[in-house]
């Protein structure tokens, strides 16, 4: 069975339970507005009203004190349709990657967030990161996609490079449509039309040939070169020989276990790579 929130105000028994504090406690009412309730020392409190404006500050208005929730929450909702938040025109690009930050950082990771957000920005201009996300055009957005593309006789190069703008592309299009699903933009046409690059996912394959493997080898020293020989005789990533411990090895059974980036395995190995 679950457990009550100890800081739930959508109740009288929750409420009563609350530790008197200067700071409200806060329930989400919609995306940008927040119904607060501050507990007072004598045990009563007051009701408080957040909207979070576009460029990430806060403003407050004071509801009153002998309030049920909803009544509460009925008054909050009359006060944010007053000051015109449901159609905010304002909303920018900026602030719709910044809000899928803070949506990534509670549904995913921090780091997560903090790396989907700096790659966004890397590859945004700030002028388009003022443009109101109601006022994007599917052709800005081409452009802005196009731009990722690396201009080169080097076919792979080119490949790659539209390969990683359909990857932020796609982190793009998540931020946008966070927006129109928590019904702050009320139409997703420009972006719902631009499709990623095609045909440009697979990795080019490459071997090296026995002459190349042996020139490498000998041209490598130390802890590089061991993880080079490891690499060749497991046929194991990198990554997951640089976390491989001694206890994963069984020459008895000629096996090391693995893990990495595709989870867990056994690598059977040959006589050779055991000795």
């Amino acid at each position: 069975m679950a457990k009550d929130n100890p800081t739930r105000i959508d109740t009288q028994t929750g409420r009563g339970k609350l530790t008197p504090r200067r700071e409200p406690y806060w329930h989400k009412l919609a995306t940008r507005q927040h119904l607060g309730f501050r507990k007072l020392a004598d045990g009563s409190g007051r009701w408080i009203a957040r909207y979070t404006t576009t460029d990430r500050k806060y403003e407050y208005q004071a509801l009153g004190d002998e309030l049920d929730f909803d009544t509460a929450s009925e008054t909050a909702r009359k006060h944010f349709k007053k000051m015109g938040s449901g159609t905010d025109t304002r909303y920018t690009l900026q602030q719709a990657i910044d809000d899928y930050r803070d949506h990534l950082e509670v549904e995913k990771t921090g780091r997560t967030a903090r790396e989907t957000h700096q790659r966004l920005i890397k590859h945004t201009a700030d002028s388009l990161l003022r443009v109101e996300v109601s006022a994007l055009t599917t052709a800005q957005l081409k452009r802005w996609r196009d731009k990722m593309v690396k201009k080169s006789d080097d076919a792979e190069a080119v490949r790659k490079s539209k390969d990683s703008a359909n990857r932020v592309l796609a982190m793009l299009k998540a931020a946008l449509n966070l927006s129109f699903k928590s019904g702050i933009i009320n139409d997703d046409t420009a972006w719902r039309r631009l499709q990623g690059f095609k045909a440009v996912t697979g990795a080019r394959v490459l071997f090296l040939t026995d002459k190349q493997v042996a020139s490498l080898l000998e041209k490598t020293q130390g802890a590089i070169h061991n993880l080079i020989k490891a690499g060749i005789v497991t046929g194991a990533r990198y990554g997951e020989l640089a976390t491989a411990r001694v206890k994963d090895f069984h020459a008895d059974n000629g096996t090391l276990r693995l893990s990495g980036k595709t989870g867990a395995r056994t690598a059977y190995l040959s006589n050779d790579a055991v000795a």
